[in-house]
């Protein structure tokens, strides 16, 4: 229904934005990387790193500010080449990931990040199912088929709503 409407997304929650965010900031990741692994850096989740780096956020912070268009695209490539990426985080494309860069400021990916460093692992959950964007417009939708919103749905909703231009909203299944 939505590849007619022209969109290119994610199924994988929190996975897109997240992904984005890494690639962004994943030379200074790996600069600062404990191991000294750009692998390391490709493959811990974000939520770790942000976590483990938190001294280092305003370095990441302008890491994402500075970082190429085709850096970027270059990063979020190798991220996505590693299995335990594809196996997580299904359906990340470098389609879906250039639309979403050149839809949305910098600005917005850096504000983001800012308030996902204040508890990534509370914010790493709770992510609507799909993330899609086309020439027009980004939504982010969660699909429901007899549950409700679960806080910590509602919390990332509340959080990160005013700070990206999309559209939240709940799609709900109905069986006929």
């Amino acid at each position: 229904m939505f590849k007619a409407q022209g969109f290119v997304g994610t199924y994988c929650e929190g996975g897109g934005i997240l992904t984005v965010l890494k690639a962004l900031s994943l030379d200074k990741l790996t600069e600062l990387n404990t191991f000294n692994s750009r692998k390391d850096s490709c493959t811990r989740f974000i939520e770790a790193q942000f976590t483990i780096l938190s001294d280092h956020k305003n370095e990441i912070l302008d890491s994402i500010l500075k970082t190429s268009e085709v850096r970027f695209l270059n990063n979020f490539s190798e991220i996505i080449s590693y299995e335990s990426i594809q196996e997580y985080y299904p359906g990340l494309s470098i389609e879906f990931a250039k639309h979403l860069v050149k839809k949305l400021d910098r600005e917005v990916f850096f504000q983001v990040a800012d308030n996902f460093f204040q508890s990534p692992y509370n914010y790493r959950k709770g992510w609507p199912d799909l993330t899609l964007v086309n020439s027009q417009e980004i939504r982010f939708v969660e699909i429901k088929t007899t549950d409700k919103l679960h806080r910590s749905q509602i919390q990332v909703i509340d959080k990160f709503r005013p700070l990206i231009p999309a559209e939240f909203e709940v799609l709900k299944l109905i069986k006929d």
